[in-house]
């Protein structure tokens, strides 16, 4: 279809589009996979509207790459056929594609067009003026003219409106279509012949009507220039200000969420950093965006600056040149302006000038001075002032502003003078005495020893005003630790407002711990090997210790007595035994913790010691049997109450857990492997591993590890043969069964018998003996033949089953 006008051959519908043309044929025909390849091709490189002027049969191909396309919202409209026929033509008649049946000039439907419940919208198809081959045009017929026409209507329209999606786009070109034959949709003519008209006034245009106020906004400061636009639904709104270099200066709104109609703002000439814009030409720009399309419209605006330069510039500071050098003053300028800037005495007298009719450029600046007059000499401490002042390029003056500069070098003093040089730390705050300050300053105060290490900050820069300010220490230090007994001092140093700063130190002062000795101890300890344990608890201050061990408020060993001991973390060292030199039985003791410091405080600690030399005990089995190929039953045997865990694994991998730390009783107890993993699945092997991990109350921890496999035999059952024999007037059948157990442990046995027909003969239970078991079995009746089956249980209850099967 031809796209543009160009005074030669024909017009299209829309006339100011980009075409993407893909030939698919090969003469006149076209594979279904080329026709995929190519929609999919056209949706890849951003197609809006694909257009397939051929028909065929259906195709797998052709099927996918148009849901391909749709999903990426494309819109598709195809041809619908020329065969006069209601049989489905494809790709018009797949899910989402738009099938076009053709019309004549008295809009009627030609004698050619196919019809059906594929047909969608209708368009002209016949005597339709068009390119040829060979740089030509001619009239041709057919549905492949009519679907161009739908095509070429879509794109109109999505000129119009590039946001719309592809199905918002169908609706609107069967919603405006021509109402043909039957009221409402039909066989024919779909929903109707397609209208442009019709449809670009369905159509909302994505953006429009920009609007200002006035071109022209001659800034004050408290006047304000308005815009307005209207924006489609659906749609994020943004609108903002470039200056004459493309750069946004200001946002007044962006990527909003859009209801439809009009949006307004207003701007007062400021920019995003909160200055005034200057004199010059600006554009607003108004945008849409949405549906992966972004469209704007713009506008421009001359800005004539009148404000009224301002400064801003308030506050006073205390300034010391000898500690700080220059001095930074901060201000801010609303906007471009020559500023003059000076320093005076406190009887107004200028003394030296910072700026002179100097440019300076808007925002936040910085002026400097350094203390000094204008010859140079460093000046006296005292009030003095900054005073600006400033004119922009139209001449109009700003108001002056000042800042107060008060000079003060003088180093602040102080003295200290201590409550007493003996401080008795007895549970409360000590009263370390006072600092008398000439000045308002800020304090640091620290504590510090003998070696001059400071071992507590008291305060950090806190403000004090000129006077008397108590003192105050808890005995601790900076890790909230009390101190060791000893000599300590403390260390003052003050910082004026002016950045004056001096140091001071406190006369030696004894600091002796009276508080209440604090034994930290666990409350309980558990004694579980052999020979010498180590046992940590921690003391508050040093004293003399004694470590005893009770039953039952009886004295049976004395660990340490009298034995000094520092401040922290200590330890004590028992072997497990009475005050004979008797390893004590497993059971639950007591201990106890006693000290007395140098000022004879005392305190004592107790906690349980638990002995368990006792270790646990597992009995189990190395191997069990699967019971019908993929679930098992175990046994065990704990020496005492423990809590148990048990876990499958296949290989190195853990599959199942069947309990978890479960308190289990002495004795004999059971779990079952079902044959699942921890995700509910059927576990397909033919060895695995148990893993049984039991911890005692004490702590005492044990792990076994078992298979359960058909392939190995459980480590007490050495050997088990067998053969069969015959007597001399039955020399056809077997007549016994001997059998060669050998066992390391007394087990059960039973022995069953079926007969040829499954069924269940005979049974017999022996006893094994430790050793070689020589058992012989008769059999009746003679003439048969058998099955038996050997069923072990070991002392704990696991089975092992073995088959015999007799044979001649």
């Amino acid at each position: 279809m031809a796209a543009s006008f160009n005074n030669s051959g024909g017009a299209g519908v829309a006339p100011n589009i980009k075409i993407m043309p893909i030939n698919v044929f090969t003469g006149d025909s076209a594979s279904s996979y080329d026709v995929g390849e190519a929609i999919i091709y056209a949706a890849d490189h951003h197609a809006d509207i694909i257009n397939l002027s051929l028909g065929g049969s259906y195709t797998y191909a052709m099927d996918y790459a148009t849901q391909y396309a749709k999903a990426k919202d494309v819109l598709i409209i195809a041809a619908a056929g020329n065969e006069r026929s209601c049989e489905l033509s494809y790709p018009a008649a797949l899910d989402g594609v738009i099938g076009v049946s053709a019309t004549d000039s008295n809009d009627e439907i030609t004698e050619f067009s196919n019809y059906g419940s594929y047909i969608d919208l209708a368009a002209p198809g016949e005597g339709i003026f068009s390119s040829l081959s060979g740089s030509k045009y001619g009239a041709l017929d057919g549905t492949s003219m009519a679907a161009p026409v739908v095509s070429g209507v879509a794109a109109l329209v999505l000129s119009k409106n590039p946001l719309l999606t592809s199905d918002q786009l169908e609706k609107i070109l069967t919603k405006s279509s021509v109402d043909l034959y039957h009221r409402g949709w039909d066989d024919f003519y779909g929903y109707g012949r397609v209208d442009a008209y019709r449809a670009l006034q369905f159509t909302t245009s994505a953006i429009s009507n920009l609007k200002l106020s006035s071109t022209k906004f001659t800034m004050n400061g408290s006047n304000k220039t308005a815009f307005s636009f209207e924006g489609v639904k659906g749609s994020k709104i943004s609108l903002y200000l470039q200056n004459s270099k493309g750069t946004t200066i200001k946002k007044i709104v962006s990527y909003k969420d859009w209801s439809g109609g009009k949006f307004s703002a207003s701007w007062d000439g400021r920019m995003d950093n909160g200055m005034y814009a200057s004199t010059g030409t600006y554009k607003i720009i108004a945008a849409v965006s949405g549906n992966g399309e972004n469209l704007h419209l713009s506008a421009t605006l001359k800005v004539i600056d009148k404000i009224v330069p301002s400064i801003n510039l308030s506050g006073s500071v205390n300034y010391s040149p000898t500690v700080t050098g220059k001095l930074t003053v901060p201000y801010e300028l609303n906007k471009n302006a020559k500023v003059t800037a000076f320093i005076k005495d406190k009887n107004n007298k200028i003394i030296k000038s910072i700026l002179n009719n100097s440019s300076v450029s808007r925002g936040q600046r910085t002026v400097q001075w350094d203390g000094k007059d204008s010859e140079g000499n460093r000046v006296k401490d005292g009030v003095y002032s900054l005073e600006m002042s400033l004119v922009d390029a139209n001449k109009i003056k700003g108001t002056s502003r000042k800042f107060s500069i008060t000079v003060d070098t003088i180093i602040p003093t102080a003295k200290i003078a201590l409550s007493s040089e003996l401080m008795k730390l007895n549970g409360s705050l000590l009263n370390m005495g006072k600092i008398d300050v000439s000045e308002t300053v800020f304090l640091t105060t620290y504590v510090a020893n003998d070696m001059g290490v400071k071992v507590r900050k008291i305060d950090t820069e806190k403000s004090i005003k000129k006077g008397a300010y108590s003192l105050s220490w808890d005995g601790k230090n900076d890790n909230s630790e009390f101190v060791a007994e000893g000599n300590y001092h403390l260390l003052i140093e003050l910082l004026d407002s002016a950045g004056n700063k001096a140091s001071l130190k406190s006369t030696t002062f004894a600091f002796q711990d009276w508080n209440q000795p604090v034994i930290e101890g666990a409350a309980s300890y558990f004694f579980t090997s052999d020979g010498k344990q180590t046992f940590s608890y921690k003391l508050s201050k040093p004293g003399i210790v004694t470590i005893q061990l009770f039953k039952n408020d009886n004295l049976v060993s004395t660990i340490e007595q009298n034995v000094p001991k520092s401040q922290g973390n200590q330890s004590f060292v028992w072997d497990g035994k009475d005050q004979s030199g008797t390893i004590l039985p497993d059971g639950q003791y007591s201990y106890k913790i006693s000290i007395v410091d140098a000022y004879n405080l005392s305190q004592t600690y107790r906690g349980i010691m638990n002995i368990a030399l006792t270790q646990i005990e597992i009995q189990y089995p190395t191997v069990v049997q699967f019971i019908d190929d993929d679930t098992a039953e175990i046994f065990y045997k704990l020496s005492q109450q423990a809590n148990v865990t048990i876990e499958i694994y296949d290989g190195n991998a853990k599959i199942r857990t069947i309990i978890s730390d479960k308190k289990t009783d002495k004795g004999i107890n059971h779990f079952i492997w079902d044959g699942y993993d921890d995700n509910g699945d059927l576990v397909y092997s033919d060895e695995l591993i148990y893993k049984i991990k039991v911890i005692n109350t004490s702590g005492n921890e044990q792990t076994v590890l078992g298979k359960i496999t058909n392939d190995d035999l459980p480590i007490w059952l050495v050997d088990h043969k067998y053969t069969f024999s015959s007597s001399d007037n039955y020399s056809t059948y077997y007549t016994h069964l001997k059998l060669t157990l050998v066992v390391k442990a007394p087990v059960k046995v039973e022995l069953f018998v079926w007969d040829s027909y499954n069924d269940l003969i005979d049974e017999k239970e022996y006893n094994l003996k430790n050793g070689i078991n020589n058992l012989v079995y008769t059999k009746f009746p003679v003439a048969s033949v058998n099955t038996y089956g050997l069923l072990y249980t070991d002392s704990l209850g696991n089975q092992y089953f073995f088959t015999i099967e007799e044979a001649y």
